[in-house]
């Protein structure tokens, strides 16, 4: 740490970005079909998720909530921001195949 005066400020675009990639890689979804909005509240982020998920052998409520309490754990430490609400909205599941037996 230095004692010079000064600021540091991350841009909104660079927030959204960053979320967005945890929201990806915590559902389980390609970065393309993640829409992730960022709203600054006073020291704290306010998340708005939108994103399929993938699903293994839960149900989607369950892998939503996992995924959710993945995605504030990754999102806080590399933004190091405070996070406040956190709103999911599920677009889609993808259940990975099975191989038949035959």
């Amino acid at each position: 740490m230095t004692d010079v005066p000064g600021a540091i400020t991350i841009a909104p675009r660079a927030l959204r970005a960053t979320v967005r990639a945890a929201a990806a890689e915590a559902f389980g979804a390609p970065r393309a079909d993640v829409r992730a909005d960022v709203v600054e509240r006073g020291p704290a982020l306010d998340l708005r998720i939108t994103t399929p998920i993938g699903l293994g052998d839960e149900t989607v409520l369950a892998a939503a909530e996992r995924a959710r309490r993945l995605l504030l754990d990754r999102a806080g430490a590399l933004t190091g921001a405070s996070l406040g609400t956190c709103e999911i909205r599920i677009t889609g599941c993808s259940v990975p195949e099975r191989s038949r037996v035959r």
